[in-house]
């Protein structure tokens, strides 16, 4: 699969793959569009905004490959201990 930075891949013992496309909410872009202006706003050169910029999405990235294993994680545990207590 290509690197798209929009897409999280989440490795898998099986042979089935996971993959879950991230969808950003009015209030992530809202807040982006906060940002933005801020950034814009300060006295940096072009070089140091760009800079900025890039370690702000890799930052925003990391946190949502992160939340989205976590989660899968939790709802995985979740569910092998719910099927515990049906049997």
């Amino acid at each position: 699969m290509s690197e798209n930075k929009n897409i999280i891949h989440y490795p898998s013992d099986v042979e089935e793959e996971y993959y879950i496309q991230i969808e950003r909410t009015e209030e992530f872009l809202e807040a982006a569009k906060k940002l933005s202006e801020y950034i814009s706003s300060l006295p940096l050169s072009h070089t140091q905004n760009d800079t900025l910029v890039q370690l702000a999405v890799e930052q925003t990235q990391a946190a949502e490959r992160s939340a989205f294993r976590f989660g899968l994680d939790m709802g995985v545990k979740i569910g092998k201990e719910f099927g515990t207590h049906t049997e």
